[in-house]
Formats: structure tokens, C-alpha cells, sequence
């Protein structure tokens, strides 16, 4: 199966996201839009990513008010910080009634591979130099090395080389990378 841009930034910006919770690249959430949807069973399909639920990650996905109603509908403490209600819950939770754990979108290995050798397309999702996450993407697969360490300042540099003589604009390009690494 073929995954696009869109589909990689889905992956980067809802990993670890509780399933229903899916956000946008700009962090807003999707509530249900196609688009997301259809990008994450892609992902599910081509096994970069997967829908979990288990107790050790679950947990996490409840507010402190919703341990709470839980702890107390089974009798048990109320009072702590939301790591001790969560661990309350953990060691009761073989006794605790009526608990619905929320399901998760976890990466494979394979998405954990590809999370990270994509990794410098989130630079070009608030890009305001004019090189878009889609063009970013094209030029590292196309012109780029794969061993490159630093792919946005090599994508960078392919994009000002192909400009007219603009040393002093890649000069600035490249400060602002490493004022922006600091």
C-alpha cells in the first residue's frame, strides 16, 4: 500500500492519541473527519500502526474526575494525584465493576521506524519559508541521502541551490536552522 505525505503527518501528529481523539497536523481536533480516518485504517492496514487497550497505557486516557467516579462506585479511596489513583486502580482492578478501558493508536515497529526517519516533516507543517511538508518530502526522497543527518537544512540547501546565485539567502536559512535547533 502507498502512503502519502498526509498520511504520514496523521501518523506523527495521532500516535498515542486515544481513538475518537484524533487531532489535525495544527493540533485542533478532527472529530471524526474522513480524511484522518481514512489515513489511520491506511496505516492500520499497511501495519504501521495499531489500536490497543490495556491496563498499564489505558489508565492514562482518564481524567482525575473519571478515576475518581470509578474508585468511588467500587468503594475504594478517592483522595491522591492522578499517578496514585491510576495505581489504585491497577491493583484493584481485577475487583473494580463497570470499567470500559479506552483504546489507543500505538506505532509498530515499522511505524516507530518510519515516525522516525520522517521526523523532519513536522518542521515544514508550520513552515513559513514557502517549502510545504509535501515538497520537503519529494526533495528527501528524491534528492537527499538516506544517511543524511539533518534533513530540513539538507532540504534547505537543495531548495536555495536550485535558486539564482542566493548565497546570502541560504546564509540566513542556515542561521535561523541552528538558532531554531538552540
Amino acid at each position: 500500500m502507498n502512503l502519502n505525505t498526509d498520511d504520514l503527518i496523521t501518523l506523527h501528529t495521532n500516535i498515542n492519541r486515544q481513538v475518537g481523539k484524533e487531532i489535525f497536523p495544527s493540533g485542533l481536533r478532527a472529530y471524526g473527519e474522513k480524511s484522518i480516518l481514512k489515513s489511520i485504517q491506511k496505516l492500520i492496514e499497511d501495519d504501521k500502526l495499531v489500536i490497543k487497550k490495556d491496563v498499564e497505557n489505558s489508565l492514562n486516557y482518564f481524567t482525575v474526575s473519571q478515576l475518581r467516579e470509578l474508585l468511588k462506585n467500587n468503594n475504594l479511596p478517592i483522595s491522591g494525584t492522578k499517578p496514585k489513583l491510576i495505581q489504585r486502580v491497577k491493583e484493584n482492578f481485577g475487583s473494580i465493576q463497570n470499567i470500559e478501558l479506552p483504546s489507543y493508536y500505538d506505532a509498530t515497529d515499522e511505524g516507530i521506524f518510519l515516525i522516525r526517519d520522517t521526523k523532519y516533516l513536522m518542521h515544514f507543517i508550520t513552515s513559513w519559508d514557502h517549502i510545504s511538508y509535501k515538497q520537503a518530502f519529494y526533495i528527501a526522497e528524491h534528492y537527499i541521502d538516506n544517511t543524511c543527518e539533518d534533513k530540513i537544512l539538507a532540504i534547505y540547501d537543495y531548495k536555495l541551490s536550485k535558486k539564482d546565485n542566493n548565497n546570502d539567502l541560504m546564509a540566513i536559512y542556515r542561521a535561523l536552522w541552528v538558532l531554531l535547533q538552540s
